[in-house]
């Protein structure tokens, strides 16, 4: 036969159940069951995500010579277009990326904005 439940537990069964309760808040608040695309989604989530690039070019007369891009547009297109609107296509310039200063040569050129 079952023992029927006493109204008023001993003190080690008292102890006994605490310990039950203690053991199984520390199970809930120890698991993080997550799916991998869950973990996937709030990686993403996290990131920036850039609609547009702004670029700009400072001449030495101080003009500013700026253009909007989409992200993944590369930098030949940057290139491209400042060669198009010089005035004296005679004058050498170089074009570079900071920070850190990296000139934007040949390899460079088939990057994206972003």
């Amino acid at each position: 036969m079952l023992k029927e439940v006493e109204e008023n537990p001993t003190e080690d069964e008292r102890i006994f159940m605490e310990n039950i309760k203690n053991n199984l808040k520390k199970l809930e608040e120890g698991t993080n069951f997550s799916s991998k695309r869950k973990a996937e989604y709030l990686a993403l989530a996290k990131t920036p995500c850039f609609s547009e690039t702004l670029a700009r070019v400072h001449l030495p007369n101080n003009v500013i010579f700026e253009c909007r891009f989409s992200p993944m547009e590369k930098l030949s297109k940057l290139v491209e277009i400042f060669e198009e609107n010089m005035l004296n296509r005679n004058i050498s310039y170089y074009l570079y990326i900071t920070p850190p200063v990296q000139r934007i040569d040949r390899k460079l050129r088939e990057q994206t904005f972003y």
